[in-house]
């Protein structure tokens, strides 16, 4: 990267550590600092495993060092400003990351498998889209809806993904990882989405808000930007599946007075031209700042 006068690094681990030539300019796009080195607990012995106990240390000196030579940050949310703030002591500006729900529908049109897997779906569904690690919370999820009588759809894989097929009902259904057109057809039909993860951003609920559906989330990180509470979903406040329950409860005795076309324009506030609009308005502040510095 020795020819650029400016890098732009989007990272949420290696890139901000990119070398760049004295006197050229570093911005890092960060979607969060590293999670499994300051936010979660490493696990002593897990074989195999980079962010181990013994090596956890090595690469937090890495990342603070690496973080110590972006010359300015940008977050891609207030929640993650504040961890940029506490894990690297360092300030940022901050640009929510665009999200274009409708363009997965355009993907490609489904195909028949897919077709009669979406069609096979229960009526009247909430559904998760996420990945199926213990730090998104599924399983919270899962729990919940044993107790409820509405059916539950979950999309994505990861390492839970057998342990979570144990443990669901039978009003639950995991599809596993699906195409963009499958995940676009099931906002499209679901009753709304379901939100048990603490994200520093959260793209899956600004997703089901363009669609005009409802979300109800864990009142934790990114999320508590986007979704505005009794309008476009519900918030829940302790990470047990009856508060989850309860709020599921309180979002189906609203549920016929929400306005999906307000819900679909509060999802919208986050799409692409804004995104683009408020880039260009940072990176002018910064090149000011860069000229005045000179």
């Amino acid at each position: 990267l020795s020819q650029f006068d400016m890098v732009i690094s989007s990272s949420s681990f290696f890139s901000k550590g990119v070398i760049t030539r004295v006197g050229a300019v570093h911005i890092s796009y960060c979607h969060t600092p590293t999670r499994k080195l300051w936010a979660e607990r490493p696990v002593a012995g897990e074989a195999g495993s980079l962010f181990s106990t013994p090596s956890a240390h090595m690469l937090r000196l890495w990342d603070a060092n690496a973080a110590a030579r972006v010359d300015y940050f940008i977050a891609n949310s207030r929640h993650t400003k504040r961890a940029i703030g506490k894990y690297y002591r360092r300030d940022a500006f901050v640009v929510y990351p665009p999200v274009d729900a409708r363009a997965l529908a355009y993907t490609r049109s489904l195909d028949e498998r897919e077709q009669r897997l979406v069609d096979g779906l229960p009526e009247n569904f909430y559904l998760v889209v996420s990945a199926l690690y213990p730090h998104k919370r599924v399983r919270l999820a899962v729990e919940a809806f044993s107790k409820l009588s509405y059916p539950l759809v979950i999309i994505g894989a990861g390492p839970q993904q057998d342990h979570l097929e144990r443990l669901a009902g039978e009003g639950t259904v995991l599809l596993g990882r699906q195409s963009d057109a499958v995940v676009a057809a099931c906002y499209e039909r679901c009753r709304a989405l379901v939100h048990p993860a603490e994200d520093d951003f959260g793209i899956a609920p600004v997703e089901a808000m363009q669609y005009g559906k409802p979300v109800v989330a864990y009142r934790k990180g990114g999320v508590t930007e986007t979704v505005v509470d009794h309008v476009s979903g519900e918030f829940f406040d302790v990470a047990h599946p009856a508060v989850l329950a309860d709020a599921v409860r309180r979002l189906e005795e609203g549920y016929d007075t929400l306005n999906p076309a307000l819900i679909t324009a509060i999802g919208n506030r986050f799409g692409k031209d804004r995104f683009q609009e408020e880039l260009r308005r940072v990176l002018k502040r910064i090149l000011a700042h860069e000229m005045h510095a000179v």
